[in-house]
């Protein structure tokens, strides 16, 4: 089962000097991104699904899998405690019958 990935609500991002940040208006928090995890914010964003946005990252850069898939896992972690972002059991797909 994949991990659904959303941002929280009260977070705005904006790109200043070629730099992501993210800024939790409730908590007046911010998160500054490299351009990785610039990569990996906007795949969870856009696709909404952690296995899905793995994908497209694993797909732009030339690393061991296991290492992506360990630097996303982290990136969402430090997301979701510092209240950037919510995660949750991704719906089942409906399977034919």
């Amino acid at each position: 089962m994949g991990l659904a990935f959303a941002a929280s609500p009260d977070v705005f991002t904006a790109e200043l000097d070629g730099v992501l940040i993210a800024l939790d208006l409730r908590t007046e928090a911010y998160y500054v991104f490299d351009e990785v995890a610039t990569s990996m914010w906007e795949a969870l964003v856009e696709l909404g699904e952690r296995d899905a946005a793995l994908a497209r990252v694993s797909a732009r850069y030339d690393a061991a899998p296991e290492r992506i898939a360990a630097d996303l896992d982290a990136l969402i972690a430090r997301l979701v405690d510092g209240g950037f972002a919510r995660r949750s059991p991704a719906p089942a797909q409906a399977q034919a019958n």
